[in-house]
């Protein structure tokens, strides 16, 4: 499998200044203000990012991951804030133009040399004629750490004080990794002398905030209680879901055993209490769950709470769930909770319909909560009804703001009624523009002010908007929901965070003491933040394939997030293929596919020919990627930037070992560039 090597077309700005490195570090970032985003990546190194800085494991076409190693740079910073790239001038045939006085890239090192266009789609470097006479064209060469991949643009002729910033197409870089190595050398081919000193830079980007924060909260995890905290009850749900959400969504298998041992060691009461909400927490912990495991045990645990439920629907009020089985209170919560378990078991349950279904359930609920005044003019929602008049009175939780908005996103593809992502647009723009500081943080007004409010039931909060609203986005993406939760995202890691990665209550900031439940809810909105960001495609998609192994070895298995549990696609016979649809047309920068061995299985199974295709249409395809001989159990593919609606992955060859032949792909990942 020999590397490819690519040179870019030249893409470069060029600007004048006395200060070439501030002007051109404000240009950048001043495209960012205007885009309304800020960079993650682009943020000072925090302690977890630096120790695995040097530890990016990534691999060419078709070959195995390796660790990078780079060092973090070797020379220091020159005057004005610049960085020496090396070299030294005259002597030895060494052209003056071009040595270190004179052509400097500038910006810095490690975390603060990445930075990124304001679509993420690329990496801008500047450099800078740091001399007093004008400098020819030459190569700038920038290479991933530990990969083959490499990008080369050409400057311009550049005056003294002038800066060019030359754009470099992040997917040939490998740039969709969740922290990237990533080193620059000007003049690589020492056309004009002995070759600069290399300089490095590192680029992490959201998914390596929800890494870092989903440590300290399984430090809290009790294994022997199943729980968070051995007492942590509905709050424990939810931090269940924030630990799937991130295992998916990153693609990081190490807390799965949480899944299951939750379930064993807490099963014996079938989840039930005397509160239906905190049933509801569990019924969608359980349904989530099964969708990363496709382990019927936990959708079917999810129907017993369901039914259990509906024993709290009554006629008072004109129907609806009473929060508790003392039947002595209604409100939002519980009801917004049935809502969404309803639509979930329908689209999971073959034959739902007609009186009694799922499908009737939850649509019977939102007829009843929509009419029931707790959803204002405003489209706030109060907490819940005084029974004595029937009438809407509480205060607006940001929980309830949520829960509704995951729970209309189903019921609206259960039932073909785009009304319903009206409805929850409505709702969600009401926190939006009502939940939030001057500076667009999100803040739990009857909470936040004081911590623990609900006995810490509060602390939670914020994050299940957070998750919902992440959830909703999937069906409609609408730009204002990625701003906010990259806005939660960035001001969770800059301003709330301690030096243990540990989160606290107050968003905005400053961080003040560790819980699990404000761990998880801060991680339910970094969790959020990555998926409004585009990275791994496929888990919004959907997959076709050549015929399974068997019916429980579909193409769905191939995109649902999840290598374990032996969640795979496989196809027997000869040259295979499996086909994500994305929906729509996607900047695509390239692939990571989990081979056999990926998943546990003998890695003589591996995939050993194929090449993947893209397509805007469905009909006409490219070939991006063709690897021949492959071994390794992961194998990473960047491409030149792409637009397409279309990944097919195409085997020609299923694997090594000469007997059991069949294609076994646990995760075909079609990156985007992050925006």
């Amino acid at each position: 499998m020999g590397s490819r090597f690519r040179r870019d077309p030249t893409s470069l700005r060029v600007m004048r200044s006395a200060s070439a490195y501030g002007f051109a570090a404000a240009l950048v970032w001043f495209e960012l203000a205007a885009a309304g985003l800020s960079l993650p990546g682009c943020a000072t190194a925090s302690s977890s990012t630096a120790a695995s800085a040097g530890a990016l494991g990534v691999g060419g076409v078709g070959g195995a991951g390796q660790a990078g190693g780079a060092s973090s740079g070797s020379a220091g910073l020159a005057a004005g804030g610049t960085q020496s790239v090396g070299g030294s001038a005259g002597g030895g045939g060494v052209d003056p133009l071009f040595d270190a006085t004179h052509l400097n890239v500038t910006g810095g090192t490690g975390a603060a040399l990445c930075q990124l266009s304001p679509d993420w789609r690329h990496l801008l470097v500047t450099v800078t004629n740091q001399g007093t006479t004008k400098t020819g064209a030459t190569t700038v060469r920038v290479f991933t750490d530990g990969t083959s991949y490499e990008s080369r643009i050409d400057t311009p002729a550049l005056d003294a004080g002038q800066s060019a910033t030359l754009t470099f197409d992040r997917g040939l870089l490998v740039g969709f990794t969740k922290t990237w190595n990533f080193s620059i050398v000007v003049d690589p081919d020492a056309v004009h002398g002995p070759v600069h000193a290399t300089q490095t830079g590192v680029c992490s980007d959201l998914r390596s905030r929800s890494e870092a924060g989903m440590a300290p909260l399984n430090a809290r995890y009790d294994i022997a209680s199943g729980l968070w905290d051995k007492t942590a009850w509905w709050t424990g749900a939810n931090m269940l879901e924030a630990s799937i959400d991130y295992m998916r969504e990153t693609g990081d298998p190490a807390y799965v055993s949480l899944i299951d041992n939750s379930f064993t060691k807490n099963q014996s009461g079938n989840f039930l209490n005397d509160y239906y909400d905190d049933e509801g927490w569990w019924a969608l912990a359980w349904i989530k769950a099964y969708d990363f495991s496709h382990q019927q045990k936990y959708l079917d645990m999810a129907k017993t709470i369901f039914q259990d439920m509906t024993a709290g629907w009554s006629s008072e009020c004109g129907g609806g769930l009473y929060w508790r089985k003392e039947r002595d209170v209604k409100n939002a919560i519980p009801n917004e909770l049935f809502l969404t378990i309803g639509a979930r078991l329908h689209q999971r349950t073959m034959g739902d319909s007609g009186a009694g279904s799922f499908l009737d359930w939850a649509t019977r609920e939102w007829a009843w909560f929509k009419g029931s005044g707790m959803i204002g003019a405003d489209h706030q929602i109060v907490d819940g009804l005084d029974l004595k008049t029937c009438k809407a009175s509480g205060p607006a939780y940001s929980y309830n703001q949520g829960v509704i908005l995951g729970g209309l996103a189903d019921l609206s593809q259960a039932s073909a009624d785009a009304t319903l992502l009206d409805a929850a647009d409505d709702i969600a723009h009401a926190a939006l523009s009502k939940m939030v500081d001057k500076n667009g943080v999100f803040i739990e007004a009857v909470c936040d002010p004081k911590p623990g409010c609900g006995n810490g039931d509060g602390e939670q909060f914020k994050g299940i908007f957070a998750r919902n609203l992440g959830y909703l986005y999937t069906v409609r993406a609408k730009p204002e929901y990625q701003a906010f939760l990259i806005a939660q995202s960035n001001s969770i890691w800059n301003a709330d965070r301690s030096a243990k990665n540990e989160f606290g209550l107050l968003w905005e900031g400053p961080f003040d003491t560790p819980t699990s439940s404000r761990q998880s809810s801060a991680l339910d909105a970094l969790n959020g933040a990555i998926v409004t960001a585009n990275m791994n495609l496929s888990l919004h998609g959907t997959a076709t394939g050549s015929a399974p192994c068997n019916s429980s070895q579909g193409a769905a298995n191939a995109i649902d997030g999840s290598s374990s549990f032996g969640s795979k696609w496989c196809a027997g016979g000869s040259d295979q293929t499996l086909t994500v649809d994305l929906g729509v047309s996607r900047y695509l920068v390239g692939f990571r596919l989990r081979h056999a061995g990926a998943g546990g299985e003998d890695p003589t199974w591996d995939t050993r020919d194929f090449e993947i295709l893209t397509s805007k249409d469905g009909t006409s395809y490219t070939e991006v990627v063709k690897v021949t001989g492959n071994t390794a159990d992961v194998t990473t593919h960047p491409i030149p930037g792409t637009d397409a609606r279309f990944a097919r992955l195409h085997i020609t060859k299923e694997q090594t070992a000469p007997t059991v032949l069949a294609a076994r792909i646990y995760e075909f990942e079609v990156f985007g560039a992050g925006l």
